[in-house]
């Protein structure tokens, strides 16, 4: 399975303007992209990715939802993901009201990464990391990690330094967290990766 873990480091308010998500959202249209990156891509059915958002601030405690492919969502552009989200923000995700097989989890950004780890290649995007073209992917498993607007936090930087996880790099370019993940899905398609 191919995952990619989006995290989220600030704290999207459950009474945003739809009509002005990137000016009332704190930045959930980061989010909201990087999902229809993936839902919308060519590629969808030939990878069948997962997305994993990392809320680490918006609630009590930092949670962590899972998207598995499974799930057909009616989501088509940014406003009806919007709507989507904004229901489930103001329920504060509460299992009742998510869908089959969206499963939200008490776990932060460490907690995921560490369970992760043990089953998954883990690699942080980075404009400073190893470049991607030089340095093919070798796992069929591959969970890619990606920060909202802001990046990882220097905290979260040194954790995943400590975990020795590799930086990889599209190029010089720095990308939008949704273009990454076209890219990202378009790269493992033409190396047909789903199938190694």
């Amino acid at each position: 399975m191919v995952s990619f873990i989006i995290v989220f480091n600030r704290v999207p308010p459950s009474d945003f303007n739809i009509k002005n998500i990137p000016g009332t959202g704190n930045r959930l249209d980061v989010i909201l992209r990087s999902i229809l990156a993936v839902l919308n891509s060519n590629y969808y059915n030939h990878l069948n990715p997962q997305i994993i958002i990392v809320f680490e601030k918006h609630f009590n405690k930092p949670k962590t939802l899972f998207i598995d492919p499974s799930i057909r969502l009616n989501i088509e552009n940014e406003f009806s993901a919007a709507l989507f989200f904004k229901k489930l923000l103001k329920t504060s995700f509460e299992s009742s009201e998510l869908p089959e097989n969206m499963i939200i989890e008490p776990l932060s950004f460490e907690d995921l990464i560490l369970s992760l780890k043990t089953t998954r290649t883990l690699y942080y995007m980075h404009k400073k990391g190893d470049p991607l073209s030089v340095n093919p992917l070798q796992t069929h498993n591959p969970a890619f990690i990606l920060g909202d607007c802001d990046g990882l936090t220097e905290i979260q930087e040194k954790f995943l330094k400590t975990l020795n996880i590799q930086k990889i790099s599209l190029g010089s370019v720095e990308y939008l967290t949704s273009q990454c993940i076209s890219l990202l899905q378009y790269y493992l398609y033409k190396t047909d990766f789903s199938k190694t």
